[in-house]
């Protein structure tokens, strides 16, 4: 399942955008209006990805990236700090963590180190690996090309089935 955030930057800009005075007058009688809009967008995502999960047949579960310091080391211009920072990620994670517990779904969070710069083919990881500006993965090693956010998402895909592989084996071995 993927998500393009495209169409919300675009709505979003049309609440950031500065002019005159009277122009910011009509922006301050509509706080609030981008926050719900957001909490909204974040109920859509998380009913999607709920309802993907309950498709996908027995015993479900759904894997998220720890961002907890995902922006700690990011530097970012101030024209772009609020494209940047400005989505409610740990609202939409609260989201898909409540609904996914009234669903009965199990919800994992992984590492999100080095996701998009390895090669889910090869396991190459360099940083050239990934260019951010046009959203692509293309590995150095392998030539392996695909979406940057994919590769990202099958790198975390594969990390929890390594995780479950270890704790199958050491939930059968009883040392």
């Amino acid at each position: 399942m993927f998500f393009k955030g495209r169409s919300i930057k675009d709505k979003k800009a049309r609440f950031v955008r500065q002019g005159t005075r009277s122009a910011k007058r009509k922006l301050k009688n509509l706080a609030g209006r981008e926050n719900r809009f957001m909490t909204n967008v974040n109920h859509q995502v998380a009913n999607q990805i709920i309802a993907f999960a309950k498709a996908s047949g027995n015993n479900p579960c759904i894997v998220l990236e720890n961002l907890t310091n995902m922006n700690l080391n990011t530097t970012v211009r101030l024209r772009n700090r609020y494209w940047r920072f400005s989505w409610a990620f740990a609202q939409l994670e609260s989201f898909i963590r409540y609904k996914a517990v009234a669903a009965g779904i199990s919800v994992l969070s992984v590492s999100s180190h080095y996701t998009s710069q390895k090669c889910p083919k090869c396991g190459h990881t360099e940083k050239a690996n990934r260019d951010k500006k046009k959203h692509r993965f293309d590995c150095r090693k392998c030539h392996y090309k695909l979406n940057d956010d994919l590769v990202g998402a099958r790198n975390i895909r594969d990390r929890v089935r390594e995780i479950r592989h270890e704790n199958e084996i050491a939930s059968a071995c009883h040392w």
